[in-house]
């Protein structure tokens, strides 16, 4: 536990100092300050391709809405995307950790199992490339396992369940790839709750269909060329091998791990499902022009899995309310 503080507080380090730093370490940097400061003055960020400048928004505008106000209270400058993505990566860590303690009977000195869980997501390389630069991944995976964590908390909190969908459908118009966690509940939601499942399909359809909608109206469609047809690439599967080669000589450790982590945690349909299809959607990083942002998800998953490994010695899984 001690080593993984330390790579935490390596990473705050690291982040922090990037904050200070004025010029751009990604490429997407500056056309992301560029969109925000367009919203700003009043200018569409998906503008069309029959006119110059070409320009490309691969993403939606969540990101950009946020990014935008944080420009507007100080200047147009790398640091409040930088500061944006690092609360995020701290939050990520924040949810990981509750989702381990929520779902394993934590007692006395197994309390450090949570914690490490979250501060294992620190130690990766892949968190420290992401977590304090100006894109879009880190917030829309915060509201990703927002979902799963209030959705797993108990049902007598009746607004859980549904905030849960909403934070879905705004995971979803951050990055179009987040259909993770929204498929994972609905399918369990499916299985174990089909009485409630039109209401969440009704809360998850709404929010997405309002926001699309909406925007699809502000820009005359011409958001549809950004959001879709721009991001048809096709996929490189030796790029596809490439990463996962690397991916696998640096996290198979973890693997035995991931399959104790499964067993302590069989009683929670939905975080297998999570699991699941976080590790589908990974798949798209074989797309060209994908990098390694597209497995974060997935490792925040591990995380959660092994985490739950790490407690099997106290052989006291949840049941009950707790087990979804």
């Amino acid at each position: 536990m001690f080593l993984y503080s330390l790579y935490t507080l390596g990473l705050l380090q690291h982040s922090l100092r990037l904050l200070a730093y004025p010029f751009a370490v990604d490429y997407v940097e500056w056309p992301e300050i560029s969109r925000a400061v367009q919203l700003l003055e009043n200018q569409t960020i998906y503008s069309s391709w029959d006119t110059f400048p070409l320009r490309v928004a691969n993403y939606p505008p969540l990101f950009t809405f946020v990014h935008a106000i944080g420009i507007w209270l100080t200047s147009p400058t790398p640091m409040i995307g930088r500061l944006i993505a690092l609360l995020s990566t701290m939050g990520i860590m924040l949810l990981i950790g509750s989702i381990v303690k929520y779902h394993i009977s934590i007692k006395g000195k197994w309390i450090f199992v949570p914690i490490l869980s979250g501060l294992l997501y620190a130690s990766s390389h892949m968190t420290w490339l992401w977590s304090s630069i100006v894109r879009v991944d880190n917030i829309a995976i915060l509201l990703s396992l927002s979902a799963i964590y209030l959705y797993t908390m108990p049902k007598e909190h009746v607004w859980n369940s549904k905030m849960a969908m909403i934070l879905c459908g705004l995971a979803l118009f951050t990055k179009q790839t987040m259909w993770a966690a929204p498929l994972s509940i609905l399918i369990h939601t499916g299985i174990s709750e089909r009485e409630h499942l039109k209401y969440r399909i009704l809360y998850f359809g709404s929010t997405v269909v309002s926001l699309y909608a909406l925007l699809m109206l502000l820009t005359r469609g011409v958001a549809y060329n950004h959001l879709v047809i721009a991001n048809m690439n096709p996929f490189d599967w030796d790029m596809f091998f490439a990463f996962w080669r690397d991916f696998w000589i640096l996290y198979h450790w973890t693997l035995p791990l991931i399959v104790v982590g499964v067993f302590v945690l069989r009683q929670s349909i939905v975080l297998l499902l999570y699991a699941f299809f976080a590790f589908i959607f990974s798949i798209s990083i074989a797309k060209v022009g994908s990098s390694l942002n597209y497995v974060l998800e997935l490792w925040a998953v591990v995380c959660i899995f092994v985490g739950a490994a790490l407690s099997f010695p106290t052989l006291s899984i949840s049941t009950g309310s707790w087990s979804v």
